[in-house]
């Protein structure tokens, strides 16, 4: 139960700081202190979230929190927006 709330955290500290899109992928990154360059580029460590000393009790953390993720929108505790993209064959 802990790393469910302290999942809704990181998303609400990701939402209050304006960051612009946040993916599930950046959100598992946060949750499990990953400094990996896509992360330190976003400011992502910068969080105070990301400084706390929380650490998970998961053994597979990415696909762990993804299906936390995922069951939180289900549940609609948190709300997706989904941003569709497309190219031109030719541009």
């Amino acid at each position: 139960m802990e790393d469910i709330f302290h999942l809704l955290d990181i998303i609400k500290e990701m939402g209050n700081k304006n960051i612009r899109e946040i993916t599930k992928e950046n959100i598992g990154e946060v949750f499990y202190k990953s400094n990996i360059k896509r992360i330190q580029e976003l400011g992502l460590v910068k969080l105070d979230i990301y400084k706390s000393d929380q650490k998970s009790k998961f053994e597979k953390p990415k696909e762990l929190t993804y299906y936390m993720f995922t069951d939180l929108i289900v549940r609609s505790y948190i709300e997706q927006k989904i941003s569709l993209y497309y190219s031109l064959p030719n541009a």
